[in-house]
């Protein structure tokens, strides 16, 4: 019997064939007893998996599931200094708003009562930053798995246009990547 150490929280694996979840690649963000969640690394993650850990597991010794190596973007890894201040801004709003998510992010992950209210919290929270708006629970869910898609870093939440350079250009990065 193959060890349950086998995927690990912050793996990244390639799902070519699976009875689980559709081929893609994913970051395991979570673990329980019989459980493994996954959210899709792509540019807007709107679903998080929980998956058969065991099920998984046979896949993954079947070469249907494979490991590989997942490095964060390095415009993700930038000081703040390097990063433009309406952009900084954003993220900073962004990070606040979601505290209580943050906080009580497992409760979340699962599905618990204390991550429903931590979700309700945020939209609260959202209110008195927009102007008397709340965000979408959609676009709370959204920040949040892009949070843990990118290993529960704060520069997650920056906003997309934070690499906008000039016209039809990109922004020039200091991190040699």
């Amino acid at each position: 019997m193959c060890s349950n150490r086998k995927l690990q929280i912050d793996e990244a694996i390639q799902v070519v064939e699976s009875s689980l979840v559709k081929p893609a690649m994913y970051r395991i963000v979570h673990e329980e007893y019989d459980y493994l969640y996954l959210v899709e690394i792509c540019k807007k993650p709107r679903k998080l998996h929980r998956v058969n850990r065991s099920i998984l597991i046979q896949e993954f010794n079947e070469h249907d599931v494979t490991r590989f190596k997942y490095a964060i973007p390095g415009y993700l890894l930038l000081p703040e200094n390097e990063i433009n201040k309406d952009s900084l801004g954003e993220m900073n709003k962004r990070y606040e708003i979601m505290a209580p998510v943050i906080e009580n992010i497992n409760d979340v992950i699962t599905g618990t009562s204390a991550g429903q209210q931590a979700i309700k919290e945020s939209l609260k929270k959202s209110r008195n930053f927009n102007d008397g708006l709340s965000l979408s629970k959609t676009t709370i869910y959204e920040y949040t798995y892009r949070y843990l898609m990118f290993s529960k870093i704060k520069t997650a939440l920056l906003p997309a246009r934070s690499l906008q350079g000039g016209r039809g250009t990109q922004r020039v990065l200091s991190l040699n990547n």
